[in-house]
């Protein structure tokens, strides 16, 4: 959507030039700009493209030319603003980046980028959908960033030696500014590279393939004409490569499995990679194979010890098993980095019930119950804790509430019975073990077995 609403605002002012700069088609062109830029942000280039295209188009420069861009500059100043103020975005981007690499860094960085973009266009192969920034050693970046960086220079080179044609400083210009928005000196993705992003940028390099074609053709066909058959069979061929090629990267991406997979392969272990293992992770624990996802988990945190996320799914991937002792420390972790989610203190309710940690587990109900006064387990949890130390009123109330937020809540309405037995209330007791009996609890229909006799 991005690329189509951009496309269309430089449609219509390539047609505000050629219409003797009426107004109307100018308006158009901003509202078309307007709506790339809600669709995604790297629309903000489209002001430096418009200058472009003035340049192709052979405007005088004046100031007429300055000042109708003044709203689409200023547009993407407050759009770009807006994508830097997310406060995740920002961390990542000032004391990540900034404090891994410096200015040198980038600049290598930068001519890896560039020539990754190049060769993917011709060489789409060995695709992921991630591509970490590189682990430094010794201070410096993988030798290969070193030597493809000075690749960009021959781009350069062939661009200043043809500076002349405009459709190939068009198709070059059109690459370099809408993809300068994902290199990394400007990016602000916690990714180096990004080749979904450059479907865009490549319309320019396209540009350019496509006007050198047509040159070359109108100047050398009556030469290569007889070659017509063998390059059109050469392009058929190519054509069934990438498409056995996009076949395969397809089935990549059919679940969370493979497709973390895939990443976790093709990258180095660095923290970013600890959310794939993470990913995966949550894959298994949904399909049931925790054992597996524990091991996921637990490579994550490894990975990156910050990784909170991780030690939460761990924790409830432990409970799952019963390893209630395994589960606790990463319930504390979790628990001491996220101190408002409810569900944590649930959980930590539980384990430390099970383990006869009775003023913990009470502590924790009531933490919970004031962050979420609908937990009906826990209203259930501190119950027991109140049949136990002898305070019958306060289990009754708190029972009673759990089964007002769920009147299907056997093991309450068993609870329930077990107070009013205590109260030595036979009759209600009896009651309550019916419901729960009826609701499928087993050990209801034992109580009421029971009271039966004694009656």
């Amino acid at each position: 959507m991005y690329a189509c609403f951009y496309l269309l605002s430089l449609l219509f002012y390539t047609k505000y030039i050629r219409n003797e700069h009426r107004v109307y088609y100018l308006f158009i062109t901003f509202f078309f700009f307007i709506i790339s830029l809600f669709c995604k942000v790297q629309a903000v280039t489209l002001p430096l493209v418009l200058f472009l295209i003035d340049y192709y188009l052979g405007r005088r420069r004046n100031k007429k030319l300055f000042l109708e861009k003044v709203p689409f500059i200023v547009l993407s100043i407050v759009f770009t603003l807006i994508a830097f103020s997310n406060s995740e975005t920002h961390t990542y981007f000032t004391h990540s980046k900034l404090q891994s690499f410096n200015f040198i860094d980038i600049i290598f960085l930068n001519g890896r980028a560039l020539f990754f973009y190049l060769q993917k266009l011709l060489i789409p192969v060995n695709l992921s959908a991630v591509y970490v920034f590189p682990v430094k050693s010794n201070f410096l970046l993988p030798i290969d960033y070193y030597i493809y960086s000075f690749f960009i220079l021959i781009f350069f080179s062939i661009l200043i030696k043809f500076r002349k044609n405009k459709n190939i400083i068009l198709g070059a210009g059109l690459f370099l500014l809408t993809i300068s928005i994902n290199l990394p000196l400007i990016s602000l993705r916690s990714v180096i590279f990004a080749d979904r992003y450059a479907y865009f940028p490549f319309l320019g390099l396209f540009l350019i393939i496509g006007t050198s074609y047509q040159t070359f053709v109108e100047k050398y066909y009556d030469n290569y004409k007889k070659y017509i058959y063998a390059v059109f069979l050469l392009i058929v061929i190519l054509g069934l490569i990438l498409s056995v090629e996009t076949w395969n990267v397809n089935k990549k991406w059919e679940n969370d499995l493979t497709l973390t997979t895939d990443i976790i392969n093709k990258n180095p272990e660095v923290p970013l990679i600890a959310k794939m293992y993470r990913k995966r992770g949550n894959y298994y624990f949904d399909h049931q194979m925790i054992v597996e996802a524990i091991k996921d988990y637990s490579k994550a945190i490894e990975i990156n010890p910050y990784d909170i996320d991780s030690y939460v799914h761990r924790a409830f991937s432990y409970l799952k098993l019963n390893k209630l002792e395994e589960a606790l420390p990463d319930l504390n972790k979790s628990i001491e980095n996220k101190p408002t989610v409810s569900i944590l203190y649930a959980d930590r309710a539980l384990v430390r019930l099970n383990i006869g940690d009775k003023i913990g587990a009470m502590s924790d109900c009531n933490m919970c119950l004031s962050l979420d006064s609908t937990k009906v387990e826990i209203y259930n949890c501190r119950a027991i804790l109140r049949i136990q130390s002898g305070d019958l009123t306060g289990a009754e109330t708190d029972l009673r509430t759990a089964i007002k937020y769920n009147r299907y809540y056997a093991e309450a309405y068993r609870n329930l019975g077990i107070v009013f037995f205590k109260m030595q209330d036979i009759e209600k007791a009896s009651y309550y073990w019916e419901i729960a009996s009826k609701l499928g609890d087993s050990d209801a229909k034992e109580f009421l077995n029971h009271s039966q006799v004694r009656k």
